[in-house]
Order: structure tokens, then sequence, then C-alpha cells
């Protein structure tokens, strides 16, 4: 077998969580996209990991759909002013 796929078998659950982590912060900040991720095994065909409810204007919607309603009461709003934001 190739060193590489031994290392896989060895690290497949830690490089899931990573690739499922970076793929739900661009599921956050993703404004005019739907993500859905899903993964597939033998037992269960389509278990849904993670999605946002589809393209939404504001970055609060989508940490509504991603992360739950627990977070997103928890949320405080961050005014910043400056020239370069307008």
């Amino acid at each position: 077998m190739p060193v590489r796929y031994q290392e896989f078998k060895t690290n497949y659950k830690t490089q899931f969580t990573n690739s499922v982590s970076l793929l739900e912060n661009y599921a956050l900040i993703s404004t005019e996209a739907k993500i859905t991720v899903v993964n597939s095994t033998r037992d269960k065909p389509w278990d849904v990991i993670l999605s946002n409810s589809g393209p939404n204007p504001k970055v609060r919607d989508n940490i509504l759909s991603v992360l739950g309603k627990k977070v997103y009461e928890t949320l405080g709003e961050v005014k910043i002013e400056t020239d370069y934001f307008k």
C-alpha cells in the first residue's frame, strides 16, 4: 500500500473534522450561496453534516441556520465606524 494511504487511514477523522470546520466557516460568511455538506457511508446514504438556509443577505441569518438558535441568541451587534468600510 502507498504511504499516503496508510497515513490517510490513521488520520481520516482529523482530516474530516478539519474539512468540515473549513466548510462551516465558509458557510457562515457566504451570503450569496446555499451550502450543504453531506456524508455518505454504507449505513447512511445521506447524512447532512451542515447546511445554511440559502442565499441570505445577512451573515446573522447564516449563523442562525448553521450554528443554531442558542448561539444566535448570544450574539451582540458590533458597529465599526471608519472611512474604509463606507
